[in-house]
């Protein structure tokens, strides 16, 4: 048996909850290519369990995203170029961020499970003009979208925002983020009651906002949240103010 680590790079969107093992030879095939375009070696292998635990304690601590696949071969060098062969080597898969970690499930087994109580039901959805127009504005955007405006986990879009703990994460995260009874922090690893969340409708009009900054323009939203300390929002407020310093180019 093998362990193969791969490293999800900063923008790569991927939603552990939704995904499959079937879908992991296109992140693998990925990063691949993200490797070599960046000369950063997303994929590392190993045959050592202890080699392979201190580089995944390692990337725990820089709060990188990557999956931890165990494969039933011999050495790196039969991993398959092709997708079923891929997928049947797998004996077992997982999705690691920070203090998060999630298997990975093959195509029909992945439970259904049914809350008998939502803990996110006090907290509205946005309305549909606000999200429509955000979910409009980050695919304009697409990788001009800063980081702050996706989930941290999924890196997707922020569609239905929620803040608890002093981040931000889409509605879906938070939810399979909870286990008995606690929102479970991935960054810091507490505890936290999830009645403290509540509604993070301000990251979609961040989404809006950021079209403007790149246009030079201030938005509003810059003079209203200047003291926040909801980290997405923190940082991306710094980053328009490093932006709106920078000199705008001749034309």
């Amino acid at each position: 048996m093998i362990i193969v680590i791969i490293e999800l790079s900063p923008r790569m969107r991927f939603n552990p909850f939704r995904a499959n093992v079937n879908n992991l030879f296109d992140v693998f095939e990925a990063a691949k290519n993200d490797a070599r375009v960046s000369r950063t070696p997303f994929i590392s292998h190993y045959n050592n369990l202890n080699s392979a635990q201190a580089q995944m304690e390692l990337l725990a601590a820089r709060m990188s995203r990557f999956l931890v696949l165990e494969m039933l071969l011999e050495n790196h060098f039969h991993i398959a170029n092709r997708r079923a062969p891929f997928a049947e080597s797998i004996s077992r898969a997982d999705f690691h961020f920070g203090g998060f970690q999630s298997p990975i499930p093959r195509p029909s087994s992945r439970p259904h499970v049914q809350e008998s109580t939502d803990p996110l039901a006090h907290i509205p959805k946005p309305n549909a003009t606000l999200s429509d127009k955000a979910k409009k504005v980050a695919a304009e955007l697409d990788d001009k979208l800063p980081q702050e405006c996706c989930d941290p986990i999924s890196m997707e879009p922020l569609a239905d925002p929620i803040e608890i703990n002093k981040r931000v994460y889409n509605r879906e995260t938070v939810s399979r983020l909870i286990k008995d009874g606690k929102f479970e922090d991935p960054f810091n690893r507490a505890k936290v009651d999830p009645s403290t969340a509540k509604p993070a409708h301000y990251m979609l009009d961040a989404i809006i906002a950021h079209s403007d900054v790149l246009a030079h323009k201030e938005p509003i939203m810059l003079r209203n949240h200047k003291s926040t300390d909801v980290h997405p929002l923190k940082d991306l407020i710094e980053q328009w103010g490093q932006l709106l310093r920078a000199e705008i180019p001749a034309p």
